[in-house]
């Protein structure tokens, strides 16, 4: 005998096996799959904290390094403090390569950004070789000066003496404004001082 089976009885027959296949699914994962206790929310809550402060450490230590390495190419104090050192050693390299220094002249400081810089001009006669060599012992990490200008013209068309005019840029950091100076003071105190004025 052959059955045939109507449309309907077919559908009806798939959707009992699908949902009888989400039930099994289901209670699976209720019974493999661990729930959440609060033991394991505490622990998680407690390795997201260790890796934020490993993180925040992290950053410390590279601001920690990004400082030491701007004080190593910073000059501490300020600029009658900084020149007499800065010529002596421009004095030390000019004479370790045999040239004669003319001029060493402090210019006027300027602001660029979080550093002050200190320029100075500095005016030295030799062979052309020894200024380039004194130029390169110059940019040397350990003189803190950065050269910014190179002007070289020939002293004697006879020979290989050569004056050079080099720029020099020592950089320091940022003054602290000192409290004691920006304090104003009382109106009565201005007005004494206004009167002690000598009138024309």
């Amino acid at each position: 005998m052959i059955i045939v089976s109507r449309g309907e009885d077919a559908l009806a027959r798939i959707l009992t096996i699908v949902s009888v296949t989400v039930l099994a699914l289901t209670l699976a994962f209720m019974v493999f799959v661990p729930k959440p206790t609060s033991k394991g929310l505490r622990t998680k809550t407690r390795n997201q904290e260790m890796q934020a402060k490993i993180a925040t450490k992290a950053a410390e230590d590279r601001v920690m390094e990004a400082n030491l390495q701007l004080a190593a190419q910073t000059w501490p104090g300020d600029a009658q403090q900084i020149a007499p050192v800065a010529l002596a050693k421009v004095t030390q390299l000019v004479q370790a390569r045999r040239l004669r220094l003319v001029a060493f002249r402090p210019q006027r400081t300027t602001a660029n950004g979080d550093l002050t810089q200190l320029p100075f001009l500095v005016t030295v006669e030799g062979s052309y070789p020894g200024v380039v060599a004194f130029t390169k012992d110059l940019e040397a990490p350990s003189t803190k000066l950065a050269v910014s200008l190179v002007q070289i013209a020939s002293a004697d068309a006879g020979s290989d003496q050569v004056t050079a005019s080099v720029g020099l840029v020592a950089f320091m950091p940022p003054a602290k404004a000192d409290p004691a100076t920006t304090t104003t003071a009382p109106a009565g105190a201005r007005a004494s001082r206004q009167e002690t004025t000598p009138r024309g």
